[in-house]
C-alpha cells in the first residue's frame, strides 16, 4: 500500500513550499522542505486557509503598530515644530507656518507610507485569489495619495487656482480609495481569523468616513463660493472625525486579533 495514501500524516495532494515553491507531495507533514528547510506544517496551513508564517504575522503587526502611531505624531508634531522654532532650532529662511506645514504633514505620512508597506508585505506561497488584489491596490495607491498630499507644500505661484483644487481633489481620492483597499484585505485576513464581523465593520466604516471625507472637501468648495451655509459643513466634518476615530479603534483590536494568532501559530508549530 503507498505510504501517502495509507499514513494520514504524509501530505497526500500537491502543496507548495510556502518558501521555496518545492512540491511536498509525499512528505510527512512533520517533516522539513528537502530544498530549503521549511516546516512542511507551514505550507499545509497555509493551503487550508490558516496562517503558516510566522514571520509575515509579525511583519503584519508592526505595520498596523506604526500606522496607528502616525495619528499621534500628527498630534504631537505640531507642539513639537513651534517648540523647536521658538529656540531657534529651524531656519528662520522660510515662516513659522511654512515649516508647521512641512512638518505636521511630513513626519506622520512618511510613519503612514511605511505602516502601509509593513502590513502589505506579499504572504509566502500566497495565491492570485487571496486578498492578493486589496492588498496590491492598497499597497501602491495610498502611498501615491499621500505623495500627491505633499506636493501642496510646494506651492508653485504660477499655477491656477483650478490645477491646485484638482491636486487637491486627486490626493483625497487617491488616499481614500488606498484607505478603502486596505480595510477590503484587513477584511480578507479578519475572515482567515473567524473574524468576519470585525472586517466588515472596518471595511464598511472606512467606506462611510472616506464619503464623509469628499462631502467635506465638495462643501468647502461650494461654501469658498457663497453657495452653502457652514451647518452642513460642521456635520459633516464631526462624522469624518468620529469615523476616523473609529476606524483607528478597530485598527486597534484588528491588531490584538492579529497578536493572539500570532500566538497560535506559534503554538502549532512548536
Amino acid at each position: 500500500m503507498n505510504a501517502s495514501t495509507a499514513d494520514p500524516a504524509v501530505v497526500r495532494h500537491d502543496v507548495p513550499c510556502i518558501a521555496c515553491g518545492y512540491n511536498l507531495r509525499g512528505l510527512r507533514a512533520d517533516g522539513t522542505c528537502p530544498e530549503c528547510g521549511t516546516a512542511v506544517q507551514k505550507a499545509i496551513d497555509r493551503q487550508t486557509g490558516l496562517f503558516g508564517d510566522e514571520q509575515w504575522i509579525r511583519r503584519m503587526i508592526r505595520g498596523c503598530s506604526v500606522m496607528l502611531f502616525a495619528p499621534w505624531l500628527l498630534i504631537l508634531s505640531p507642539c513639537l515644530t513651534a517648540s523647536m522654532y521658538r529656540h531657534g532650532l529651524l531656519s528662520r529662511v522660510v515662516s513659522s507656518d511654512d515649516i508647521y506645514a512641512a512638518i505636521l504633514l511630513t513626519a506622520p505620512s512618511v510613519v503612514g507610507v511605511i505602516g502601509v508597506l509593513m502590513l502589505t508585505v506579499p504572504e509566502p506561497g500566497a495565491s492570485s485569489g487571496d486578498g492578493v488584489t486589496w492588498r496590491r491596490l492598497g499597497r501602491w495607491v495610498t502611498p501615491w495619495g499621500y505623495a500627491v498630499a505633499l506636493m501642496a507644500l510646494f506651492d508653485v505661484p504660477r499655477l491656477e487656482r483650478a490645477v491646485n483644487i484638482i491636486r487637491d481633489q486627486v490626493s483625497l481620492f487617491a488616499f481614500i480609495f488606498g484607505a478603502i483597499c486596505l480595510a477590503a484585505y484587513c477584511r480578507h485576513i479578519a475572515r482567515r481569523m473567524n473574524r468576519a464581523k470585525l472586517g466588515e465593520v472596518m471595511w464598511v466604516s472606512t467606506i462611510v468616513t472616506g464619503a464623509c471625507a469628499v462631502g467635506v472637501s465638495w462643501l468647502n468648495l461650494v461654501q469658498g463660493r457663497g453657495g452653502m451655509t457652514s451647518f452642513a459643513l460642521v456635520v459633516l466634518m464631526v462624522f469624518t472625525v468620529l469615523g476616523l476615530c473609529y476606524v483607528y479603534v478597530l485598527l486597534a483590536a484588528f491588531t490584538v486579533f492579529l497578536r493572539a494568532e500570532l500566538e497560535r501559530v506559534a503554538g502549532r508549530h512548536a
